[in-house]
């Protein structure tokens, strides 16, 4: 089976890719693990401890990938030797496999999830064959709040903060994980991606919590406001965005003295016909 192709990356960029790559796999390999336990949960022993358990780490494992060597650390986890789908085996990272493949559209699809350090083009799916991708598109959809607030934490270490030209960039609003009946299971990242005109986009900010809170929404904006962010793109919101975070994006506004903030406000209410804030 021969690798299929990758975006065109330059020679000195490799080695970070790399690093990405590693860092995205562990993450990934954690969040699998968690959905494990999660699912046998219930099951004891008849002591009442839980028979499917973390149990550490192995040893750094070498994988070859198109940016060079990868070395993963794969979490060891204690499951009931009787019952073999108590197992936990990486659906990221195939017991035999020594080679990770990678497809240039999903690439693309991780880029723009925001599940990246700063520059886009560490957003690199840890993915090849079905099942592995539809696995991994769902992963961020099962998030803990803990899982959550560190991811957001390790992002926001990267680029939080940054100061940007506000009149030159763009700001898309995205997230990571979806709504559950479960209100430990609906965590998510709430991200910002940014972009100067005819310029590849960069995450400006990330925030963990509840996509369906405006608060939340509203926390995210009000750091990117603060940090100089002038215009919000209206290009991918009425299809992509849902209500609690128009609703943010509006309240921002409103509170903003800047001119071209208030008229968007304006142009945007109309657009999605929602009742003007007073």
């Amino acid at each position: 089976m021969t690798t299929p192709p990758v975006p065109s990356i330059s020679t000195t960029l490799r080695p970070v890719l790399a690093r990405g790559l590693e860092r995205l796999l562990d993450l990934a390999m954690l969040a699998e693990v968690d959905m494990h336990l999660e699912r046998w949960a219930e099951l004891r022993s008849r002591t009442g401890r839980a028979v499917v358990v973390r149990n550490g780490a192995g040893t750094r494992r070498i994988i070859e990938s198109p940016y060079g060597e990868l070395r993963v650390i794969v979490p060891r986890v204690r499951s009931d030797p009787l019952r073999s789908e108590t197992a936990w085996t990486s659906r990221l990272l195939p017991r035999y496999r020594r080679h990770l493949y990678l497809r240039s559209s999903m690439f693309e699809y991780f880029w723009f999830r925001g599940l990246c350090s700063g520059d886009p083009t560490l957003a690199i799916a840890a993915v090849a064959e079905s099942p592995a991708i539809d696995h991994a598109v769902t992963l961020g959809a099962h998030l803990r709040p803990l899982f959550a607030a560190e991811a957001a934490s390790m992002l926001q270490d990267r680029f939080d903060g940054e100061p940007f030209d506000g009149f030159a960039f763009h700001a898309m609003l995205d997230k990571v994980g979806r709504k559950e009946s479960d209100p430990e299971h609906r965590h998510g990242l709430l991200i910002a991606l940014g972009w100067h005109d005819h310029k590849e986009p960069r995450v400006l900010a990330v925030e963990a919590g509840l996509p369906e809170h405006e608060g939340d929404w509203v926390r995210l904006l009000q750091g990117l406001h603060e940090r100089g962010l002038r215009r919000i793109s209206q290009r991918r919101l009425v299809n992509s965005i849902h209500p609690p975070c128009w609703r943010a994006i509006i309240r921002i506004m409103a509170g903003s003295d800047i001119p071209t903030m208030q008229l968007q406000r304006s142009q945007l209410e109309q657009r999605l016909a929602i009742k003007p804030l007073h």
